[in-house]
């Protein structure tokens, strides 16, 4: 069994900028800031964090936003003492790289995820209908593939920055409903272990739990209690067993047992050919007469391989029938 996920899911705005032969942020975003007064926090995270001050690279303003002190330590573990310092009003001063780095991030979240344009009465805190503005979600693709001998699901980052309420299904922090800057700030600067000014799928799903519980999440969410194989006759039989099977597996650690998963084949009269899923003409021909009617009528419901009333062509014998009715790809692919 192989699991992949891939994809950026947020870039920071100094990465956008070093990448932007203008040096300019979009005009969109542009006209947010022009429209928005520099951010100062009007709270404080917890006991343990500190209120921490910057300059707005998008407005040239001052920013103040509370960070936790052990955000602010690995900071300056990578940035250098100097790049971290206390003022005399006992404030957290950020200098230099670490700066740039914090600031980056401030301004894609801000403006590119409109945090500040969401919180509709400014008072620094997001309610559940404010956050549902934000643009803090990325969608996803996710492809699963039936193999001879394992199972692989690919997934992928495809559309970033999408609003939280445009879709059912929620792909970045799954069950969070509300926030602010300042924790997502903290957040996101957490995830960033590598400091490359961009959060990965793959720092996005270790920063939730990890890859193999999100990919797990998403199978049963997306494929298992979506339906979304409910119309596909006969051979929804076979892609749901298959994936209740892996997700077994999945939630025990075991490995794909190669002989249970050819038999889940056989439980369904299938076997693989080159790319494709095909009916076990010779484990079919085995089968009584009112067994072979049975599996007609399911594969009469599969709308993937025939059209609707194909099965009611009078001069069709029954071998025909299944010869044309008895392939499928073994690929599929959903978009959440």
């Amino acid at each position: 069994m192989k699991i992949t996920v891939s994809g950026t899911v947020f870039t920071s705005y100094d990465v956008k900028a070093k990448n932007n032969s203008k040096n300019e942020m979009s005009f969109e975003e542009t006209l947010q800031s022009q429209n928005q007064q520099s951010y100062q926090t009007n709270h404080q995270l917890s006991q343990t964090s500190s209120k921490t001050i910057f300059i707005d690279p998008v407005n040239g303003g001052n920013i103040s936003v509370s960070l936790e002190n052990s955000t602010l330590e690995k900071l300056q573990n990578r940035f250098g003492v100097n790049s971290v310092v206390k003022n005399e009003a006992g404030d957290v001063e950020l200098n230099d790289k670490a700066q740039d780095f914090v600031a980056g991030w401030f301004a894609d979240i801000a403006y590119a995820r409109e945090f500040l344009k969401a919180d509709i009465n400014n008072d620094g805190v997001l309610s559940e209908e404010e956050y549902g503005n934000t643009r803090n979600d990325t969608n996803i693709s996710l492809k699963v593939r039936f193999d001879e001998d394992t199972f692989l699901a690919e997934e992928k980052a495809i559309e970033n920055y999408s609003k939280r309420t445009d879709w059912e299904y929620v792909s970045y922090r799954n069950g969070k409903n509300e926030g602010s800057i300042d924790e997502e700030l903290n957040y996101t600067l957490n995830l960033d272990k590598n400091f490359d000014g961009n959060i990965t799928l793959q720092e996005a799903y270790d920063g939730e739990s990890s890859v193999n519980d999100k990919v797990k999440y998403d199978l049963q969410k997306l494929y298992i209690d979506s339906d979304f194989f409910k119309n596909d006759g006969h051979f929804s039989s076979y892609f749901n067993q298959a994936l209740n099977y892996i997700l077994e597996i999945m939630d025990k650690g075991e490995d794909l047992d190669k002989e249970k998963w050819e038999q889940i084949r056989k439980d369904n009269y299938l076997k693989l050919d080159g790319e494709y899923l095909k009916l076990d003409m010779e484990l079919i021909s085995t089968l009584e007469p009112h067994l072979i009617e049975e599996l007609l009528k399911k594969l009469e419901q599969s709308s993937s391989t025939f059209q609707k009333n194909s099965f009611q062509i009078s001069n069709e014998t029954t071998q025909e029938f299944l010869n044309r009715t008895n392939i499928v790809n073994k690929e599929t692919e959903i978009y959440g």
